[in-house]
Parts: structure tokens; C-alpha cells; sequence
């Protein structure tokens, strides 16, 4: 294979994945809204549900809503898209900002090993829907006496 052709693959897959991660990202967060309409419904305040009830939730889900896990598998999986497309958005930059484009880079790549165990945590919470009660009762906070 020539130079050129190298670089022309190369070029490609940076490419490629400056629109697929973006792209893969946005269907993820589509997978954890039950329609899309639900995903464009802004608000200005967040309010957290309570621990307890969403371990409870996910121990009730069991094998009834497989598509669960899939958003956080399938972002996992994605993982490789996010280096690429950050050295794809480096050749952009750097020649206007070396050390900007550098920067950020780096800061990319060390999200990305972040991200990586965020998703593979989530991933892994599905296995809490078929485990026993027995064995997530320590998972759960214990209700405070009144």
C-alpha cells in the first residue's frame, strides 16, 4: 500500500467516525426515552429519583426490558468511535492551534477512559435483575426509623 493511499484510508476512518460517534451518541440517549418526542422535552429543572427506587426499579425490570442495557452496550461498544474522531478533529485544528488541538486531545482520551467504565458499570447493572433478592439486599438503603 503507498503513502497516499495510506493516508487516504486514514483520512476516511477519521471521517467516518467524526459523524458516527456523534451519531451514536444521540441514538443512545433516543434509546432511554420511550417515544422520540419524549427526548425532545426540554426542562429546566432535573429531579433525581431516589436511589432506592430506581435499584428497586431495575431488580423489578428482569428479563422484561432487554432494550435497558442495550443503550449503555451498544455506547461501550461505540468507544473506539470517540478516539478517532478526536484525532480526526486534532488534524483539523492543528495547524491553526498545535497546542490547543493538543490539548484537548488529551483531555479527550482521558474522557474516554472515564466514559469507558461509566458504560461498562451500566452494562454491568443489568446483571442486577437476575440476581436474587438475597443477593442485592445491600444494594438497597435501608429505610431510616422513624
Amino acid at each position: 500500500m503507498s503513502t497516499v493511499n495510506a493516508r487516504r484510508l486514514v483520512t476516511a476512518a477519521l471521517g467516518w467516525a467524526l459523524v458516527l460517534a456523534p451519531a451514536l451518541l444521540v441514538l443512545v440517549a433516543l434509546f432511554h426515552f420511550r417515544t422520540a418526542f419524549d427526548f425532545l422535552d426540554f426542562r429546566a429543572r432535573y429531579t433525581p429519583r431516589p436511589a432506592g427506587e430506581v435499584v428497586a426499579a431495575l431488580i423489578a425490570l428482569g428479563d422484561r426490558a432487554p432494550l435497558f442495557h442495550e443503550p449503555h452496550m451498544l455506547a461501550y461498544l461505540g468507544l473506539p468511535l470517540l478516539p478517532l474522531a478526536a484525532l480526526g478533529l486534532y488534524e483539523l485544528g492543528k495547524e491553526a492551534r498545535p497546542l490547543a488541538s493538543a490539548l484537548a486531545l488529551l483531555v479527550t482520551m482521558i474522557g474516554v477512559v472515564y466514559v469507558g467504565g461509566l458504560f461498562g458499570m451500566w452494562a454491568a447493572f443489568f446483571t442486577a435483575s437476575r440476581a436474587s433478592i438475597r443477593a442485592t439486599s445491600t444494594a438497597r438503603p435501608r429505610p431510616t426509623p422513624r
